[in-house]
């Protein structure tokens, strides 16, 4: 839903026409800010297994999950831009 909210903010489509009696609309900001509640909830909750699986929290290991989760999909984004 939030990424919804935030690629209709981007189109303007919905510009111009009349809105809801509750006056609610897409709203691009609100997608972002549900975004990173549920990255919040997320992190928070894999950082607690962790904790409570081996007892203590380790940054670096949670960074190098980050980076090895993150950068494969970046990486082949930009070899996809480059194609184009």
């Amino acid at each position: 839903m939030s990424i919804v909210l935030v690629m209709v903010e981007h189109t303007g489509w919905y510009r111009g026409m009349p809105l809801p009696p509750a006056g609610w609309r897409m709203n691009g900001f609100l997608g972002v800010r549900i975004f990173f509640t549920i990255s919040g909830f997320l992190i928070t909750h894999l950082l607690l297994a962790e904790e409570s699986r081996a007892g203590f929290v380790s940054l670096r290991n949670f960074y190098i999950r980050r980076f090895l989760r993150i950068f494969p999909v970046y990486f082949a984004f930009l070899l996809f831009l480059g194609f184009l």
